[in-house]
């Protein structure tokens, strides 16, 4: 009866410990998510110069940190301002890092919630900007021209 008893012990006291290991215990804290291999970016950066660009400005931030232009030719920047909290933005550029000095394009027209604009920059030369929006100082990114 007492080999009995202790084998039934035993045995409840591995299937009390092994439910234990099996089941997720609450700690009061949130379940930790692994993280997602998808970038912050709707889209990803390209290193080819171009042309013809678009900003997506959401969230009170640009979708895009830095932009590629060809040298020596006109570039459009189209402003897809996708703000659902009322906030208009716009595209500056500068020569200076800290966006105070330097300004070779001011926009005309801030783009509206929902709209999208387009500025026309002149052909630069080779070298580095820096461009902004001027309603919020926070959205800037770099500018690199190449051939």
């Amino acid at each position: 009866m007492r080999r009995t008893f202790t084998a039934l012990a035993l045995i409840l006291v591995l299937a009390s410990a092994a439910a234990a290991c099996s089941k997720q215990r609450d700690t009061g804290f949130p379940p930790i998510k692994p993280s997602s291999s998808a970038s912050a970016s709707p889209r990803p950066q390209s290193t080819v110069p171009v042309t013809a660009v678009t900003l997506i400005g959401k969230g009170i931030q640009w979708d895009l940190s830095q932009l590629y232009f060809v040298a020596n030719q006109k570039v459009t920047v189209t402003v897809d301002n996708q703000e659902t909290n009322g906030a208009a933005h716009n595209f500056a550029l500068f020569t200076d890092p800290n966006r105070q000095l330097g300004q070779i394009f001011a926009p005309k027209v801030d783009t509206q919630p929902g709209q999208k604009l387009d500025y026309v920059v002149q052909a630069l030369k080779a070298g580095t900007y820096y461009f902004e929006c001027f309603i919020h100082p926070s959205m800037h990114g770099t500018v690199t021209v190449a051939k």
